[in-house]
């Protein structure tokens, strides 16, 4: 673990401190996503093999490039694929693979050890954007459904649902009541609007590594 890391995760749970209830976003922000991202990489590799083609590092540069262009950007098959000259049908099979894939996963680089360490009985609770099955399998490998009261899945194909939208604080509203809640997350406009729609406090933190 990066210095900057260590302290920026000291900085955290000492904000956290004085609120009673804990809401985190998930990806990049309770764990670091790029462990993820390698982990089904690489079984998306080894398919590939599997189909007969030749994709020695495919994984690394997809990584690479995600990392680099950021988890938004559209084009990332497509424009890595095109770099070991394979076909169109082929990125949209491995599209599919890519999202229908639930690797084993272990992640070394999050944040429940601290969670554990410092929760001290408050709630947490965790809104989380993306494929609600593929967000399951994420939560189930890092043994937060078991930690978290709640987990708020926002589903992609419901956009009304996806944060910056105020959905999931009506869904928690509905079943808790909360008297000094902090969201954290690692996108200022996606996860501080979500806080801000909802009236609550919000706090910038993103869990990343060097890799």
């Amino acid at each position: 673990m990066s210095t900057d890391l260590a302290d920026n995760i000291r900085q955290l749970f000492i904000h956290l401190e004085p609120y009673q209830e804990w809401l985190f976003d998930l990806d990049n922000t309770l764990y670091a996503q790029a462990e993820y991202d390698h982990c089904i990489f690489t079984a998306l590799e080894n398919w590939l093999r599997q189909q007969g083609e030749a994709v020695s590092g495919l994984a690394r540069k997809m990584s690479a490039e995600k990392l680099r262009l950021g988890p938004s950007y559209p084009h990332l098959f497509d424009d890595v694929f095109a770099g070991f000259n394979l076909s169109p049908d082929i990125v949209s099979r491995a599209i599919e693979f890519y999202r229908d894939e639930r690797p084993a996963f272990v992640s070394k680089h999050n944040l429940i050890a601290q969670i554990r360490a410092n929760l001290q009985g408050r709630p947490l609770f965790i809104v989380t954007n993306g494929h609600t099955a593929l967000q399951q399998h994420k939560v189930k490998c890092l043994g937060l459904d078991s930690l978290a009261s709640k987990v708020v899945y926002c589903d992609k194909h419901s956009p009304e649902q996806l944060k910056p939208s105020r959905w999931a604080w009506d869904r928690l509203l509905a079943d808790y009541q909360f008297s000094h809640p902090l969201y954290v997350g690692d996108s200022p406009a996606i996860d501080g609007g979500f806080a801000r729609n909802a009236g609550i406090d919000y706090y910038r933190f993103e869990y990343s590594y060097e890799h």
